[in-house]
């Protein structure tokens, strides 16, 4: 369930100036009227059948969204925020505190939150000790990103720290699930408790997500499978993979790995089965060379 609401506009002072790195983001506020001290069943289930600790409300809605939706979103307490937000490459030497309390120094290019000029959020990894939520906040700023994979790949070893988010950041995440994911994230709020105000924000870039459309390509499949597929199974296949076909196969927005025929081959192989596939003996062409 999500909530279905419409949802009033956020007027909050954010600057992208790393629009290649970050393309899509957006910011929800939401503020609550009491604090939350008792789960729903669905929640509570999470922690005790993973065997995962609590933190406080909205990280741990934060960290159920992430393994529900498979979208990392960051939780700001929203009192401790003043004045602009901003998304920057980094090239100062800084100390951070991290939200678990480790102190790291950036001295290298990092893709950083900042407010005031302070370092608040290390970019689709970790945020920070001085605006992380307590179990004492009823008003929230929920950061839910799009970064390219290139951009966080390395840095949370280079830092020598454990992040889910940078984990699924660095495998593609899904650029057009935004929308869903923060009303989700609406949705189990308001299970739990009276909100009083409500807001969302969305920057996009002309860097945006675009979709990826690949030709047919049935005979390059069949023959680097060696099958002989037909075109209504191929079709077939691809669409309850969730690809949409037309004149041309557009690839889904949550499938980062798919960018050529020789990967709708490998997707076709696993629908047909890999033992199913008829074995062949390789042609390979004599070549005869004159010395």
């Amino acid at each position: 369930p999500i909530y279905n609401k419409d949802i009033p506009a956020l007027n909050i002072d954010f600057i992208n100036k790393a629009e290649k790195q970050c393309p899509e983001i957006s910011f929800l506020n939401i503020q609550i009227a009491e604090q939350v001290t008792e789960y729903k069943d669905y929640l509570n289930d999470y922690f005790t059948d993973l065997s995962l600790n609590k933190n406080n409300f909205f990280t741990d809605v934060s960290n159920y969204i992430a393994y529900e939706m498979g979208q990392p979103t960051h939780s700001y307490d929203f009192d401790s925020l003043d004045g602009e937000i901003v998304l920057k490459e980094n090239n100062n030497k800084q100390q951070f505190s991290t939200l678990l309390g480790k102190d790291i120094n950036l001295n290298g290019s990092e893709l950083v939150f900042t407010n005031k000029d302070k370092v608040i959020n290390l970019a689709g990894i970790m945020g920070g000790k001085d605006t992380a939520c307590s179990v004492k906040t009823k008003n929230v700023l929920i950061e839910c990103a799009w970064f390219k994979p290139e951009n966080i790949i390395g840095k949370a070893i280079k830092h020598n720290l454990q992040s889910d988010a940078s984990h699924k950041f660095e495998r593609g995440t899904d650029p057009r699930c935004h929308e869903q994911v923060l009303r989700r994230f609406i949705q189990i709020v308001e299970d739990h408790s009276e909100i009083i105000k409500l807001g969302v924000y969305t920057h996009k870039s002309s860097f945006c997500h675009k979709d990826i459309k690949l030709s047919f390509g049935l005979d390059r499949v069949n023959k680097v499978l060696g099958t002989e597929i037909n075109k209504e199974d191929y079709k077939d296949s691809l669409i309850k993979l969730g690809f949409k076909i037309d004149n041309t196969i557009i690839v889904p927005s949550y499938r980062s790995d798919i960018f050529h025929e020789n990967d709708l081959a490998e997707e076709i192989a696993r629908v047909v089965g890999y033992d199913n596939i008829p074995v062949k003996k390789i042609d390979l062409t004599n070549i005869s060379k004159n010395i």
